[in-house]
């Protein structure tokens, strides 16, 4: 006989085992589904890492490609320079005098074997400049290429597009490129220091002043004058004691001998700084011409540093009325004016102690030459001053290669 009680037993045990075998399945099937997952997801991240470095590799091939085809022409321009120190060694004699220049063509240099005609530049024309400053010889040079960013400063300042005939900006007269009005682009970062644009001149150099004013203060000279019994000093700019200060303020830069606030420049801007003639011919209050004929009457050659003439100021402001000294309107329109009280290079013709200065508010005044006033100095730099970037405004100023 069978034992009902073993029979049942046995039935549970039978139905233990089925659900656990069905149990072991399920795992099985979701541990399936587990890996697969995983498989695919490992196979899209590794799909998306061969992506993105493909991109990487694409991106860096391009930015090779585009710097193979930009040619540095700086690397020619130092070649330039190289081969026409080596020409005038040989040829010494071609050397220029004392504050003259000249210069020497990229193609003589080739020709006579100076320098190899580089393919990149086989289109290109140039020169190398050679300037005798005080006995230092300074070599600059310029390529011209379609593509060369080694064009002069002035060619990217008076490119047609910039010269107006109404409004503020550049002007074309008397034979310059003048900056006028009272927003204009004119803007140059020299010496860690920023500079305004007043003019490019006949021989296309470039006339800066001091966007502020420098930290000094001068008399513009107090020696004693006996026409006015006491130290109100002369109005003579070439034995002035603001000539002498400004020749100090040269030579401070060149040896860098005072703390960095107190420095006009950077050593290596000085080399750059032209000799120029400064106009220091006096002028009376009420003459109209204003185009530097009286100021220029009188020069010192071989200037470094200077100021800025009477005319300058005045064709500086686009008001018509501004035309003479004593008219409150060249105040108007007018870039030149800051916040300070500032001296001018020109000298009052009618007497010997009187020098015109330029008010905080922009008016001209004729002022004791033994007053303390600001000095806004200005400078010229050669036409062969590269360019290097910037539009002009003061976010953006030129910046000298």
């Amino acid at each position: 006989m069978v034992d009902p009680k073993n029979n049942s037993d046995t039935s549970k045990e039978l139905v233990e085992a089925l659900k656990t075998d069905y149990d072991d399945e399920e795992v099985v099937v979701e541990e399936k589904k587990t890996n697969v997952l995983g498989i695919k997801m490992r196979k899209l991240l590794v799909l998306l890492i061969l992506i993105v470095i493909l991109l990487i590799i694409t991106l860096w091939l391009l930015s090779l490609s585009s710097k193979e085809k930009t040619v540095d022409y700086s690397i020619y321009n130092n070649k330039m320079i190289a081969a026409a120190k080596e020409y005038y060694k040989v040829n010494n004699k071609e050397l220029p005098l004392n504050n003259k220049n000249t210069e020497v063509t990229l193609e003589k240099l080739i020709k006579l074997k100076y320098m190899d005609n580089y393919s990149e530049i086989s289109s290109c024309s140039g020169s190398v400049t050679v300037e005798n400053n005080d006995g230092k010889y300074k070599y600059s040079s310029y390529l011209d290429c379609d593509d060369s960013s080694s064009k002069p400063l002035y060619n990217e300042i008076t490119k047609n597009d910039n010269v107006i005939t109404s409004g503020s900006g550049l002007y074309y007269m008397n034979n310059e490129y003048v900056f006028r009005g009272e927003i204009v682009n004119n803007y140059v970062s020299f010496g860690e220091r920023i500079w305004r644009i007043v003019k490019i001149d006949s021989n296309n150099d470039i006339v800066l002043i001091l966007n502020t004013n420098f930290n000094v203060i001068n008399t513009w000279d107090d020696r004693y004058n006996e026409m006015k019994d006491y130290n109100s000093g002369y109005n003579d700019y070439e034995k002035s004691r603001i000539r002498d200060s400004l020749n100090e303020v040269y030579e401070s830069s060149i040896a860098q001998s005072e703390e960095k606030d107190f420095l006009l420049m950077t050593k290596k801007a000085t080399k750059k700084l032209l000799n120029y003639k400064l106009c220091i011919g006096k002028t009376n209050p009420n003459q109209t011409l204003n185009n530097n004929s009286y100021e220029c009457s009188k020069v010192i050659e071989n200037t470094k540093i200077g100021l800025l003439t009477l005319s300058d100021y005045i064709t500086a402001s686009i008001d018509p009325n501004c035309k003479t000294s004593l008219s409150k309107s060249c105040e108007n329109y007018n870039y030149l004016i800051n916040d300070k009280n500032w001296w001018l290079a020109t000298a009052n013709s009618e007497n010997n102690y009187e020098v015109y200065s330029i008010e905080s508010y922009g008016g001209i005044k004729l002022t004791t030459a033994s007053s303390h006033l600001y000095v806004r100095p200005v400078i010229h730099l050669s036409k062969d001053t590269k360019y290097s970037t910037g539009k002009g405004t003061l976010a953006k100023p030129y910046v000298i290669g």
